[in-house]
């Protein structure tokens, strides 16, 4: 499985693709917790076609969701996910929630991405006018 293939994603093909150029879409709700500002991901306990369907409206509201707290990192990354910036844009606010990465940043940024991805809490889209990289 190639990066950003995902687990619904199929046979992507990303070769030759910048993935800095990358526009991430958030697929799941979130709530901050007001005292620390975290962001916790509301994911929904069922989510196949038939089980979420029936199921997941019968719940009730905090069993509804697992709630998935992302760290410092994880939460600036997520405020600045807007279907629109692209994951170089998201740099700057990752580098001043974490600043010890330094070199390492954007491939730590790019691995979290696909964590992200493959959990299927977020999408991801090659930006309008953005050309792919030559290798």
């Amino acid at each position: 499985m190639g990066w950003f293939g995902g687990r619904r994603g199929g046979a992507a093909t990303w070769d030759g693709v910048d993935y800095l150029d990358l526009v991430p879409t958030r697929l799941v709700a979130f709530e901050e917790r007001p005292e620390d500002g975290q962001v916790v991901l509301l994911v929904p306990r069922y989510r196949d076609a038939i089980w979420g369907r029936l199921l997941q409206p019968r719940l009730g509201p905090r069993k509804r969701f697992v709630r998935v707290p992302l760290e410092a990192r994880g939460s600036a990354l997520w405020r600045g996910m807007d279907g629109r910036a692209r994951v170089r844009d998201l740099l700057p606010a990752a580098a001043a929630a974490a600043p010890g990465d330094g070199d390492d940043l954007a491939r730590r940024v790019c691995l979290y991405l696909q964590a992200l991805v493959d959990n299927g809490f977020v999408g991801v889209a090659l930006a309008a006018g953005a050309p792919p990289s030559g290798d």
